[in-house]
């Protein structure tokens, strides 16, 4: 939490409660209600709460809301975990996707920190820098399923259907497969119908959708590319 975020009186009790009752978690977020004088203008995020969803959720995002993580200090200490100064602006995002394998994720369904939106947060302007460690924690993230060539053709080279064909034959992760649609080098009638009639429109869920068809019709920026052309 920064100075000027509010810690809800019970966000401790209730982390803390909810870390006795599953041994098994070993982080545990909540959701954050935000406010300030430029909450209006802010992309409201809803983090998911079940460990499987979370972590394919870091296929291209962070899946906790920083400010509301606790965590269970035996394994920081075990694994000697800390912080990767060399992921600036997503020392977080880098530190979870490490620790993965090491126990389950848990958010809270609940808002337990309101947090500012002011103009001074790092994160707030989507700098070249945090571009460049987003970009990076997604590639780290990919080595737990792609060899080291599969992963350089997907952020150095054009993605195409049939990019999003072939990695669908390696990797069952929803959130990486939809990461691969939002990435590819044009979009078209038959990219569009790819999507409808291979029935990832329906494996994908409906949030999917709506995101490529934004890209579909205005486009954006994908979600894997080569961070070095920027």
């Amino acid at each position: 939490m920064d100075a000027d975020d509010i810690c809800m009186s019970t966000r401790l009790e209730k982390q803390v409660a909810y870390l006795d009752s599953h041994p098994e978690v070993i982080i545990c977020g909540a959701q954050i209600e935000y406010f300030g004088t430029k909450s209006n203008k802010y992309v409201k995020l809803s983090f998911p709460t079940k460990d499987k969803i979370l972590k394919e959720m870091l296929a291209f995002s962070t899946c906790f809301a920083h400010p509301t993580v606790m965590m269970r200090k035996d394994i920081i200490v075990k694994n000697k975990l800390q912080y990767d100064y060399d992921y600036k602006n997503a020392e977080d995002y880098c530190m979870w996707i490490n620790m993965i394998s090491l126990g389950k994720f848990a958010n809270l369904d609940e808002a337990l920190v309101k947090y500012r939106i002011s103009d001074a947060q790092v994160s707030q302007p989507y700098n070249l820098q945090t571009i460049k460690s987003v970009m990076a924690c997604r590639r780290k993230y990919l080595e737990r399923y792609l060899s080291e060539d599969e992963i350089k053709d997907l952020f150095e080279s054009p993605i195409k259907v049939w990019t999003v064909k072939s990695i669908k034959q390696k990797i069952s992760n929803p959130r990486v497969i939809e990461a691969c649609y939002l990435s590819l080098e044009r979009y078209s009638l038959g990219s569009l119908l790819y999507y409808v009639f291979s029935a990832d429109v329906f494996k994908l869920g409906f949030g999917a959708f709506v995101r490529y068809m934004k890209r579909f019709v205005f486009g954006k920026n994908p979600i894997y590319y080569n961070s070095n052309l920027v």
